[in-house]
């Protein structure tokens, strides 16, 4: 094969920015020694935020975003596409500034924030100070290849 078998692989925040996940996800494996683990993030369409928000959502950005995820997707692509077995899969919120809250907040409706507040944030210091937002729209996976034999 040429290629060093890992035991761990990481792809954070990369998987929606693919053209051909699957194919990626193939390649990936037979990097893997067996019983090693692929462990990525994504948003997650099927949170609550993200359903609610449709076009709206924070991650709904396109043509950055090629592809969307959800536990069910996901679990289709490991079940059906990939040879691997999801062992843990949860959902996360997100750290972010208040400025781009803010910003956010704007594209729903300029009405939530308007232009002058938006510029004021931006070159203050309450605007870079960070917020947990608990939206547990990001989705933390880690599948594994099969021990041989399984």
């Amino acid at each position: 094969m040429g290629w060093p078998a890992f035991d761990a692989i990481c792809l954070w925040d990369v998987i929606e920015h693919l053209r051909d996940p699957v194919a990626v996800c193939r390649s990936l494996v037979r990097m893997l020694k067996p019983g090693g683990y692929l462990f990525l993030s994504t948003p997650d369409t099927g949170a609550l935020i993200a359903r609610l928000m449709g076009s709206d959502w924070a991650f709904m950005i396109p043509p950055l975003h090629l592809g969307y995820f959800s536990r069910s997707s996901l679990n289709h692509l490991f079940r059906a596409c990939v040879p691997m077995q999801i062992r843990s899969y949860s959902t996360r919120g997100k750290w972010t500034s208040i400025a781009f809250l803010f910003y956010k907040l704007n594209q729903i409706s300029a009405r939530m924030a308007p232009r002058f507040v938006l510029r004021w944030l931006s070159g203050s210091p309450l605007g870079h100070m960070n917020l947990s937002i608990p939206t547990n729209d990001i989705a933390y996976v880690a599948v594994q290849r099969p021990i041989l034999g399984e």
